[in-house]
């Protein structure tokens, strides 16, 4: 029952920070659309790459701009 709690508790912990990421790009980049950020569950990194790329950033550009969130 605990190990369950703790994976809902880390499901829940990276849906709210996947949001917060989703929105301040959103924010930062207000020409991405609700589309560019559609994915399936644990694919974040996938939709992240293909916004790096839309954006033209390099690695280390990208990476600044996502410690920035």
């Amino acid at each position: 029952m605990v190990s369950y709690l703790n994976s809902v508790m880390i499901t829940k912990a990276e849906k709210l920070a996947w949001a917060k990421k989703k929105n301040s790009l959103k924010r930062k980049y207000v020409f991405l659309q609700e589309k560019d950020f559609k994915h399936e569950e644990g694919k974040e990194e996938v939709v992240l790459a293909k916004i790096q790329k839309r954006l033209g950033k390099t690695n280390e550009e990208w990476q600044e701009i996502l410690a920035s969130l």
